[in-house]
């Protein structure tokens, strides 16, 4: 009973104390006035802060990511990283498709602006309600274009001289070789997928990132990712531009930068593969360094 009592007294305190309307980045926010207020980052990736003092606390992040369209649940329960017992609801944010995830422990609303690509993430304490600050969130404005964002590099020696760089997009880095293409995507502070549930649900999007259609996944386990990181790796199948192709996909977290990452290769399905590998390529992800 007392924590219900407290619960909604902060609920009616925020709903009492001012808004703070303000602009960073290109993000509108109009988070509670309250005293402590802090602010990091920059435009592909950031944090505002604001706190009563008295434990309650607001905040807005955001990190650049190149997958389009609207966030999925699968995509917003990872991003609020609040583990099991937690639930999500439909709702909108500035036009964009969201999803609210609670917990006992927080409040997470997320969504995806297709205009700036970028994963936006509005975080309450237990008792503030993320909703009500919802109608004065804007994540875009006219004009506006998607930010860069900061993409892991590939070890040049490790790669290999059959490998080309590719191309640069606004969150992600391609190289290329005659029979395959590897995909780096910007680090966020988001977490990344827990378990292998998460991680194939979340797989599909990533590989639409990197070009390819109809993704399929056929397995996960667990790996050592880059610079000895522990991964996830997803196996699945997908076509481009009609043809059938192989994708391993690697999720982890590095320790040193404080970033979720994802990087993906994948090759023509008919290409010869060595003992092991899932697609031709697969020791292409080994190349990729995520600090250091």
């Amino acid at each position: 009973m007392r924590h219900a009592l407290l619960a909604v007294a902060a609920l009616l305190a925020c709903s009492r104390d001012q808004l703070a309307p303000e602009k960073v980045y290109g993000i509108r926010s109009a988070l509670p006035a309250w005293p402590e207020r802090f602010l990091q980052g920059g435009p592909a990736s950031g944090t505002l802060e604001r706190r009563d003092g008295r434990g309650g606390s607001v905040a807005l992040s955001w990190d650049a990511d190149e997958r389009g369209g609207a966030v999925t649940e699968a995509e917003a329960l990872a991003a609020a990283g609040l583990g099991a017992g937690t639930s999500a609801s439909p709702g909108e944010v500035s036009t964009h498709r969201a999803f609210l995830v609670s917990s006992e422990s927080a409040k997470v609303l997320v969504w995806r602006c297709d205009k700036t690509r970028r994963l936006l993430r509005l975080v309450t304490s237990p008792g503030v309600d993320p909703v009500p600050l919802s109608p004065g969130l804007g994540c875009h404005a006219v004009g506006d274009k998607p930010v860069n964002g900061e993409v892991p590099v590939a070890d040049t020696a490790l790669l290999g001289p059959r490998w080309r760089f590719a191309r640069r997009q606004p969150a992600s880095a391609s190289w290329l070789r005659e029979d395959a293409v590897l995909t780096l995507f910007a680090g966020q502070r988001a977490a990344g997928p827990r378990d292998f549930d998460a991680a194939q649900k979340l797989a599909p999007g990533w590989a639409a990132a990197a070009g390819l259609r109809a993704a399929l996944v056929e397995g996960a386990a667990f790996t050592e990712g880059p610079r000895r990181h522990r991964a996830v790796r997803v196996r699945g199948r997908a076509r481009l531009d009609g043809r059938p192709v192989r994708f391993t996909l690697d999720f982890w977290r590095c320790i040193a930068r404080g970033r979720s990452h994802a990087a993906l290769v994948f090759a023509e399905e008919a290409t010869e593969r060595a003992e092991g590998q899932w697609t031709a390529q697969d020791q292409a992800l080994a190349a990729v360094r995520c600090h250091g």
